[in-house]
């Protein structure tokens, strides 16, 4: 037995020391191959700082370009001690002390590269963080922390403390595309970097870490109570005595924030532009840092043909009808092909599209009926009834109104194609209220809540048109559901590929015997229905939808395997409250909706598209 655990101890030794010379081995290798890398620094940084973060279309036009802003270099020399210890202070402040590395987070980064995890946490060193900056910002991967490592120790070796932190100070961003401390100190205060008192000071350092949310333009308490944090470490340090720390911590400086210095242009399509740049935010990648390329799934002159659509139809000025339309489409592997999300985006940068719940009206009906159809509650050719319909009692008394006459049956197309309201509740009603609000929310992938009312049959339910989208989709797609997307890949500073995008089908429970009823009940609605108006497109399936408020007009559908969602209402800004309220219609939307969106769904592009998917 004790043979047997000396062998083994042995046996551990050896397999450990083993690892650690391959481990040295390895990380040797590394450092010497980023020699090369450190050598050309100074053009790699030429290079570096001219290049604008790009966003383009499907076919590679220009949607929208964004240039970091680079001021003056400061030099360390000139910088007031307190400036150059509150960056120390809230970043690193064992810089002058250690080689540029943690070597603690070496072993623990070492150990989750070895054993193929991604979660790369550790301690980072101001040599470090230039590193990753200056050639691995787009990754975030066990071999990129390695080569960090491996530039920060070559750094080292190549300058001294006063340059590695003088190139710090000038690269890294601290938010409102201020890049370098002097574009900071101006952009946040309007002086320069050596001009800028302990509570400034503080301020701006603490920036660093979360500089796009917590700078003093986005949040002035949260930066205000950073910058104490940072004179804290600075007073423990000894850097500040404590009548300065007192006095700083007691200042509020006074924010200039960012005026028209920001250096973007955007060439097209600025709702869509808007909705890559949130889910770029969403992803944690900072495009102003410039020298991304992001190639997205729109299709410009679909675009063109969509704006031009809703530009035509809806009337601007003058009367109470609709005054702003909106459109979006993708196709059946869910690449977003255009997005119009409102009329003027000077004015309003609410996006109707993506942002704005709204409720759906009639055009929910197709969901409650094809649930129906599902669960054998009714079949393609069911009389429902028609009679006058209430639900509760006393003051919560609820019954749907129909543009028609009550009483008798209809059947199943009549009620559908001609959107007659009370057959539409009484079957919702049939299946349960909460069992098919459950049935809806799961198949056709709503995020938004569905409440479990009878008014949500008649589409009372708010919704966001993106949500339309991928619901109708699976009316298109025989029961499968697209999620849409519309980002096809980035590329970071380096060349890098950071991401690709891919279609995500999902399974429904909606069968395709169930999608060839509604399939046929739609396109009744275009020959024969309420949305003859969209029959201007071939092939056209679709539902029309009016909310009751009259604040909402609706054409919902598909063609030729492309699904769009059109909206039209009326939408009026209030000066005191600062924002646009829609208001109601005196004339129903969807005569306006389905029109730009029969225009919309035909330009010649689509054909191409088509034959391509």
């Amino acid at each position: 037995m004790v043979k047997f655990l000396k062998r083994s101890v042995a046996v551990g030794l050896g397999l450990t020391c083993t690892g650690v010379i391959a481990g040295m081995v390895f990380m040797f290798n590394s450092v010497k191959a980023v020699e090369p890398l450190v050598d050309n620094i100074s053009e790699y940084l030429k290079d570096y700082n001219s290049k604008p973060s790009i966003i383009y279309s499907s076919n590679h036009k220009k949607l929208y370009e964004v240039y970091p802003i680079y001021s003056e270099t400061v030099s360390v020399s000139s910088l007031p001690k307190h400036v150059i210890r509150a960056v120390l202070a809230a970043e690193d402040k064992r810089f002058y002390e250690h080689p540029g590395v943690d070597y603690m987070g070496i072993g623990r980064v070492a150990k989750k590269f070895f054993t193929g995890s991604d979660n790369t946490g550790g301690g980072s060193t101001i040599t470090m963080q230039l590193a990753k900056k200056l050639f691995s910002a787009s990754e975030r991967t066990g071999k990129r922390k390695i080569q960090d490592i491996s530039i920060a120790i070559q750094l080292e070796k190549r300058y001294t403390k006063d340059q590695i932190l003088e190139l710090y100070l000038n690269q890294i961003y601290y938010g409102e595309q201020a890049y370098g401390l002097n574009a900071a100190a101006e952009i946040y205060y309007g002086k320069k970097a050596e001009d800028l008192d302990l509570a400034e000071a503080a301020t701006i350092a603490r920036c660093i870490r979360t500089p796009s949310k917590e700078n003093p333009v986005k949040n002035y308490q949260l930066a205000d109570a950073n910058k104490n944090t940072v004179l804290a470490t600075m007073k423990e340090e000894g850097w500040i005595t404590e009548t300065e720390f007192e006095k700083a911590k007691e200042e509020k400086p006074k924010v200039k924030g960012l005026s028209q210095q920001k250096l973007s242009k955007m060439h097209g399509a600025p709702y869509y532009v808007a909705a890559v740049k949130r889910d770029l935010e969403k992803m944690g990648i900072n495009i102003s840092e410039g020298g991304y390329s992001i190639t997205t799934t729109l299709d410009t002159e679909l675009q063109e043909q969509a704006e031009e659509a809703v530009d035509r139809e809806i009337r601007y000025e003058g009367g109470s009808g609709p005054n702003v339309g909106a459109f979006i489409c993708m196709d059946s592997q869910g690449r977003i092909l255009a997005d119009v999300g409102g009329r003027n985006y000077a004015k309003n940068q609410l996006s109707y599209t993506t942002q704005s719940k709204l409720q759906p009206g009639s055009s929910f009906k197709s969901f409650i009926y094809s649930e129906a159809l599902k669960e054998n509650l009714i079949g393609a050719e069911s009389e429902i009834s028609n009679e006058i319909y209430k639900w509760g009692t006393g003051r919560t008394t609820y019954s749907p109104k129909n543009h028609g006459k009550y009483g008798g049956t209809v059947s199943l197309w009549d009620a559908f194609i001609h959107s007659i309201n009370v057959p539409a509740v009484r079957t919702f009603d049939k299946m349960g209220f909460r069992t098919a609000v459950d049935h809806i929310t799961e198949d056709f992938g709503f995020k938004s809540e569905i409440k479990p009312f009878p008014a949500t049959a008649l589409g009372a339910s708010e919704v966001k048109m993106q949500e339309m989208l991928e619901a109708y989709s699976v009316f298109m797609l025989d029961g499968k559901r697209v999620r849409p997307y519309r980002i096809k890949e980035i590329s970071g500073p380096d060349g890098s590929l950071v991401y690709q995008g891919k279609m995500d089908f999902v399974s429904t429970r909606i069968g395709p015997d169930v999608c060839q009823t509604m399939d046929n009940l739609m396109r009744g609605v275009v020959t024969s229905g309420t949305g003859r108006n969209a029959s201007g497109c071939p092939d056209a399936h679709g539902k029309t939808g009016t909310t009751n408020n009259g604040k909402s007009g609706w054409f919902c559908g598909y063609a030729k395997g492309i699904v769009g969602i059109a909206w039209a209402g009326r939408e009026e800004y209030n000066k005191k409250r600062n924002k646009w309220y829609l208001q109601p219609l005196s004339e129903y939307g969807n005569d306006v909706a389905a029109p730009f969106w029969a225009s919309a769904m035909r330009p010649k592009s689509l054909e191409v598209m088509c034959e391509e998917t």
